[in-house]
């Protein structure tokens, strides 16, 4: 009997395809298998279902069968189909962005040499330059495109296959992602005696005697760590395994096992306890939990509590994080508690890492009870997950815009704990707004999930005073020094004479925003985005923040030759370079991602501000989330109008998270600190409503501003994109489908129209807006889309453009 399978491919492919089986006694659901597809290819793609019907089309067979067991779950699959679905992208996409790279093999087109006496043959100059490059090996086709200086390689290639000169393969490296090290293991304790007794080969004896010392009781020992904490060498090693001593295995290195650490132990503070209390109520009621906390109020303390009693009960924790930076920190926090559980995922991570993370997390190893990670980690073979940890989850940087899938990790980890039916706490100091209506604010009267105030900060530490700095008025006053005022230099000299440090805060970074020419107006923009370059002082460039181009800065304007131009805008290299001239006697750090050298640079800085070494930290944004400094006195705000003033419905509610956050950095003791906010607006009311703390006010305002434009969280929202090399034809397109979409009732459609940025990577963009009623059926009009999307594809010169759906959180 022939068994047929369904298997999905790591493509931008929408569904399975069928393949032949002659694994007949085994179920192979969540199995990887090589198979061929297209003409010569071949990938490796994961089984996700079996079928016995014999379809009415050609099928091909599997080429083999990776595993001995399955190792995705059917769960898992079951999570991929609905971010598939709900989120408008292919299956193959979110297999290629859940699987780590290592586990996913694809074959290569090779290219090889059968006829060795090509030079007896009528070629061309080209022909013989191509036999003479495979005349030692066959080569990567890919490494031919790059090192062959031919023109028109295709046909050149082409014609030696078919004069049989040449032929072409394809071939799987399969390269593992296992790394071994050696292990010296005692043979034989009789003769390690009598080594220990003569005195003919000293070295020999000391190793004997180290090899005792380190093994502490066992019978092994790492190779490595041994050679070089004794300086050893192999010849001295090699000795002794000829005389019987000592054997060296081979052992499978892990490179992701937690960390021992001395143990912390706290207790919760009285209004912490009624935390918990409320918690457990929303886990009883079966609904995820927003937990509303003061920053500084022991949020963490409070979800380590619950990590100790899923522990208890032999469960995973999935620890979620918008930062990569912020990952390193949390887990240092962690690990204190729940010494040698506690692994942390991110993209810094090597490929081969990733996968040894995957097989651990799927074995449920004791090793990896506690997984921190960035949005990624969502996407892990959890085996018995008993809570997921959503910190910070206002924060955008929690939606995935490229690749796709295109998820907003925190919706995608409220429908996880649903699948997996285990308990989900929502925490931040300021709640985005969709939360808090889904928790029963703006006149919602169906609250999915249950609201936890946590209103007092832990211990003795007190909330910093805000003061808003007005800088027209300084300005007048000629009190600003630069960009930074007068009062911010006082404070400044104050705070650091009481060795305290100071925490200052602009969210751009570069040196300035642009260059101009004062003689022709000319702005240096990039050739391949909408943007005009952002000046770095640092190697005196040019660079694009989009796509990464760069080039030098000229001495003269590129446009008309003036030597006249100027600098505007303000980076954070700019305020680093002021803070240096200012304050020369102290030491000044700067966090942004151009300071990022290497998987732990952040972390070495921030061990650095922690441990007291620089007394200055200036940053973006990264500086402003979830990090725990007791010693910061000051934090400054350079630019908070920069915050305000963007294309986007919720500016002012990102503008008071932020500005909440990075204010939270201080008065995590019992002395008092300060924020100091310059602006040109001091009576606005993102800035009246964070220094009087009234944010029950400023929330009630976002929701009426909400409701009265119809915008979310009151309506539901899907952003198509347009992508294509020609502007004509990315108008031509949206505009074809936007008149489609507009047949469909009941929703509105904005556009299409260009976005702020019209072009980025040599694309330009142009997008269409559908807003739809809260109690639209989405499933139905993500179909319809899909239709469209079809149809779309068929209309003569569409194909050039790239159509891309953003689901819910623009």
């Amino acid at each position: 009997m022939t068994k047929y399978v369904e298997v999905i491919l790591p493509l931008a492919l929408d569904r399975p395809f069928t393949y032949i089986s002659h694994e007949l006694d085994v179920d192979l659901v969540g199995y990887r298998v090589i198979v061929p597809f297209g003409r010569n290819k071949f990938y490796t793609g994961i089984v996700v279902g079996v079928s016995e019907e014999t379809p009415t089309y050609p099928v091909k067979a599997i080429e083999e069968v990776l595993d001995n067991q399955a190792i995705v779950s059917k769960v898992q699959i079951e999570l991929w189909n609905w971010i598939a679905s709900y989120y408008l992208c292919g299956i193959g996409e979110v297999m290629r962005a859940a699987l780590p790279s290592a586990l996913l093999f694809e074959s290569e087109t090779m290219v090889h040499l059968i006829d060795e006496d090509f030079r007896n043959r009528k070629l061309t100059d080209d022909q013989y330059l191509l036999c003479e490059l495979l005349e030692q090996q066959p080569q990567k086709l890919s490494f031919i495109r790059k090192h062959a200086d031919i023109k028109g390689l295709n046909r050149c290639l082409n014609d030696l296959i078919e004069f049989e000169i040449l032929e072409r393969f394809e071939q799987i490296e399969n390269k593992g992602y296992q790394k071994f090290t050696p292990w010296l293991v005692l043979e034989d304790s009789s003769k390690a005696e009598e080594i220990l007794k003569q005195t003919k080969a000293p070295a020999q004896r000391d190793m004997v005697m180290q090899f005792f010392s380190e093994a502490k009781g066992t019978n092994e020992i790492a190779w490595l760590p041994f050679a070089k904490k004794y300086a050893i060498s192999t010849s001295i090693r090699n000795s002794l395994i000829k005389k019987g001593v000592f054997r060296l295995d081979s052992r499978v290195l892990d490179r992701i096992s937690g960390k021992e650490d001395d143990e912390i132990v706290f207790e919760l503070s009285d209004s912490q306890q009624k935390a918990v209390t409320e918690i457990n109520r929303g886990f009883e009621a079966n609904k995820p939990v927003l937990l509303h906390g003061l920053t500084g109020s022991g949020k963490t303390m409070l979800y380590m509590s619950f990590i100790d009693e899923v522990l208890k009960e032999g469960k995973q924790v999935l620890f979620l994080l918008p930062e990569i930076a912020l990952t390193t920190s949390l887990w240092k926090r962690l690990n204190k508690r729940f010494s040698k559980q506690v692994i942390a995922y991110s993209s810094n991570l090597s490929t081969v890492e990733k996968a040894e993370f995957w097989n651990k997390v799927r074995e449920n190893s004791d090793e990896a009870k506690v997984i921190v990670g960035a949005r990624s980690a969502l996407l892990l073979p959890f085996n018995n997950l008993g809570l997921i940890i959503v910190d910070e989850e206002h924060d955008p940087s929690y939606k995935q815009h490229d690749p796709s899938p295109r998820y907003q990790a925190r919706d995608l980890a409220v429908y996880l704990g649903h699948k997996e039916h285990c308990p989900i706490i929502l925490g931040s100091a300021t709640p985005s707004l969709e939360s808090l209506y889904n928790a029963g604010f703006g006149d919602n009267k169906q609250s999915k999930y249950h609201y936890v105030h946590l209103g007092e900060r832990f211990g003795e530490s007190k909330l910093p005073d805000i003061q808003i700095l007005d800088k027209a008025l300084l300005r007048k006053k000629k009190l600003m020094k630069s960009w930074i005022s007068q009062p911010v230099i006082d404070q400044v000299v104050k705070v650091l004479g009481e060795k305290k440090q100071v925490l200052f805060f602009q969210n751009r970074r570069g040196f300035s925003s642009l260059l101009e020419c004062l003689d022709c107006g000319h702005i240096p923009g990039c050739k391949n985005c909408d943007v005009s370059l952002t000046f770095h002082r640092l190697d005196q460039s040019l660079r694009c923040h989009y796509c990464g181009y760069s080039e030098s800065v000229a001495n003269h304007c590129t446009k008309c030759h003036s030597p006249s131009l100027d600098k505007h805008g303000l980076g954070t290299q700019q305020v680093e370079e002021l803070v240096k001239e200012l304050f020369p006697d102290s030491k000044v750090g700067r966090m942004d991602r151009d300071t990022q050298k290497g998987k732990s640079g952040h972390q070495k800085l921030l061990e650095k501000f922690e441990n007291q070494d620089l007394q200055i930290l200036v940053g973006t944004q990264m500086v402003s989330k979830g990090l725990d400094f007791k010693n910061i006195g000051l934090v400054v705000v350079v630019n908070a109008d920069q915050l305000l003033h963007r294309a986007d419905y919720r500016a002012h509610e990102r503008a008071f998270q932020q500005l909440t956050q990075v204010s939270g950095r201080a008065g995590r003791t019992s002395e008092t600190s300060k924020v100091l906010i310059q602006t040109f607006d001091p009576n606005h009311r993102v800035f009246r409503s964070l220094q009087d703390r009234n944010v029950s006010e400023f929330i009630a305002n976002e929701f009426a501003e909400r409701r009265l434009f119809n915008y979310p969280p009151y309506v539901r929202m899907i952003k198509i994109q347009f992508l294509a090399k020609q502007v004509s034809l990315a108008i031509e397109g949206a505009s074809w489908f936007a008149k489609g979409v507009r047949q469909i009732n009941g929703v509105v459609v904005l556009g299409n129209d260009a976005p702020t940025i019209e072009k980025i990577r040599n694309q330009y963009y142009q997008q269409v807006l559908i807003k739809a009623p809260l109690n639209y059926p989405m499933s139905s009009l993500k179909k319809q889309l899909l239709r469209f999307k079809k149809s779309f594809d068929n209309v003569p010169g569409f194909s050039k453009i790239q159509v891309i759906f953003h689901v819910d959180h623009i």
